[in-house]
């Protein structure tokens, strides 16, 4: 897979793939997101993908803690209709509680799941572009 366009926020990289697939990376060590940190994401993955629906992969590693109302943001109706699936990809314990408590407390409108490797989340995510293009 080769990238197509690339992007960034004050938080994040992004790379949107020839697969249709976002990759966003958290740049820096022990990163708490706050509401104005998601609402910069995510405009920034919008301009990525002209407005289109995309599948998100997130490497979440380097993410200490987010704020309520930063996970909150992820609720919206805005933001669902953006991303068709969220796979969270991460290798520290940070990254799997606040994965964790993501998907437990504020129950995406998306699927999403959270990973320990690249691979298997692409794979996952593909079993969704594959059914939302059906």
């Amino acid at each position: 897979m080769s990238v197509v366009r690339t992007a960034k926020s004050r938080l994040c990289e992004f790379e949107l793939h020839d697969d249709g697939v976002v990759h966003q990376n958290y740049v820096t060590v022990n990163t708490v997101v706050e509401l104005a940190d998601s609402i910069e994401t995510f405009e920034t993955f919008r301009k990525l993908t002209d407005g289109a629906p995309a599948l998100l992969l997130a490497d979440i590693t380097n993410v200490k803690s987010a704020t309520a109302e930063a996970r909150a943001y992820a609720e919206t109706e805005e933001f669902a209709a953006a991303v068709q699936a969220l796979a969270m990809v991460t290798g520290s314990m940070f990254g799997r509680v606040v994965g964790n408590f993501f998907m437990r407390v504020n129950k995406p409108k998306f699927p999403t799941r959270l990973f320990n490797e690249r691979a298997k989340a692409l794979e996952w995510l593909h079993t969704h572009r594959e059914s939302a293009a059906a």
